[in-house]
């Protein structure tokens, strides 16, 4: 992997950084829905700016060795961070239309990427470049806009695609893929937790009954982050901030779109999708 340090809270242009000078692509093709939350009360608990992201914060995932590792909004970078400090290092660099991640026990990072919902693929990262393991079902299928991918306790990787409508389902050794058509509007964040995956769309957080695809919806409000935070089911959204699936809003109103969201110790990251900073809450302050 490639490493350089950038200091967060200096801004420089993002041609700077060799990011590409289109515009972020438009999600109202895939994700049409509108809010049904916009009167939800926010909660109390306040967010804390904890560092500056160039490109802006698109996922997360834990390190082995503490801390983070981010992926950016734009440029398709992934940066290695340590939480209390304002300075990062690039890990990967320029990843064509990355998207999310997960970290594999190898120590490889798993991901998701497409090039604005046209093409997509999942694989590893590997100096700067998407090494793919499969771009298509076994049926012939084409992946269009994987936004995410998890490890599921099978081993096999499991990436929503918000424009086809499906979960497609990998074997790491091999690539072979199937379709999971679990009829869900714009899928596009997973969860397991222990063998119960949770799916995050435009229309509401479900259960899946995976490998089957039978879906049962536990909340109507649409998700782009979600995360088990001791034991309790946490989601995150532009109207409810972030909150309790099932139950109320915890707070971070001055999140403007928080999505992807990562637990270390005590206090809750935050990645705002809609701006440039991650943010923190410190859950020692929320009681439920």
């Amino acid at each position: 992997m490639s490493r350089d340090t950038r200091p967060g809270l200096f801004f420089l242009p993002l041609l700077a950084l060799g990011c590409p000078s289109g515009e972020k692509p438009d999600d109202s093709a895939t994700d049409s829905t509108p809010d049904t939350h916009d009167t939800e009360t926010v909660g109390d608990e306040g967010a804390q700016q904890a560092l500056y992201v160039e490109d802006g914060p698109a996922d997360l995932a834990a390190r082995p060795e503490g801390g983070a590792f981010i992926t950016t909004q734009y440029g398709g970078h992934v940066l290695s961070w340590t939480p209390g400090t304002s300075a990062y290092d690039i890990e990967e660099r320029s990843v064509s239309g990355l998207m999310g991640i997960e970290l594999a026990e190898d120590g490889r990072i798993w991901a998701a990427a497409s090039d604005g919902g046209m093409e997509g693929a999942v694989g590893f990262l590997e100096d700067g470049e998407l090494v793919e393991l499969a771009s298509q079902a076994d049926n012939g299928a084409l992946f269009r806009y994987p936004r995410d991918v998890v490890v599921a306790p099978d081993g096999y990787l499991v990436a929503p695609d918000s424009t086809v409508g499906v979960l497609w389902r990998t074997d790491p050794s091999s690539g072979a893929t199937t379709a999971l058509e679990v009829g869900v509007a714009s899928p596009r964040k997973l969860l397991f937790v222990e063998d119960t995956l949770y799916l995050g769309g435009s229309e509401g957080i479900y259960t899946v009954a995976y490998p089957a695809a039978t879906t049962t919806q536990v909340d109507t409000r649409d998700a782009w982050g979600l995360l088990d935070f001791e034991g309790m089911l946490l989601a995150a959204n532009a109207d409810s901030k972030v909150f309790v699936v099932g139950g109320s809003s915890i707070g971070g109103s001055e999140i403007g779109r928080p999505g992807p969201m990562l637990a270390i110790g005590d206090t809750l990251y935050v990645c705002d999708l809609g701006g440039s900073y991650l943010w923190s809450l410190d859950m020692n302050d929320w009681s439920p």
